[in-house]
């Protein structure tokens, strides 16, 4: 039973530190957009909302499923609807002078070689 609370412990105190780092085994990309006029906590919402409508899939973008949501991050996982390849995925925001400064990566957590 402790090793089963221990475990629980680790998944539930995990945060976007822990996001995978990129490497050269694995497909990865990153990018940053600035929502003008746009709080992080409505952009945070508006995201939210995407990733929830994609929860069933959409043929051409996957599955997409919340892995873990904090007070400035999304870290959610896309599933690819052929293969089922997954991707890890977090949106990482911060409030900067009325606007929403968002950065973005994405890991395959399969091998790309």
């Amino acid at each position: 039973k402790a090793l089963v609370a221990s475990a629980l412990a680790v998944v539930a105190s995990a945060g976007a530190s822990d996001f995978p780092s990129f490497d050269m085994f694995h497909a990865h990309c990153g990018m940053q957009a600035t929502f003008k006029g746009r709080s992080c906590a409505e952009s945070k919402t508006l995201l939210s909302n995407t990733i929830t409508a994609y929860e069933n899939g959409d043929p051409g973008k996957g599955v997409y499923s919340f892995k873990e949501v904090g007070s400035n991050y999304i870290w959610a996982h896309r599933t690819t609807p052929v293969h089922k390849y997954v991707d890890d995925i977090i949106f990482q925001m911060t409030d900067s002078n009325g606007n929403c400064v968002i950065k973005a990566k994405s890991r395959s957590e399969t091998l790309s070689y």
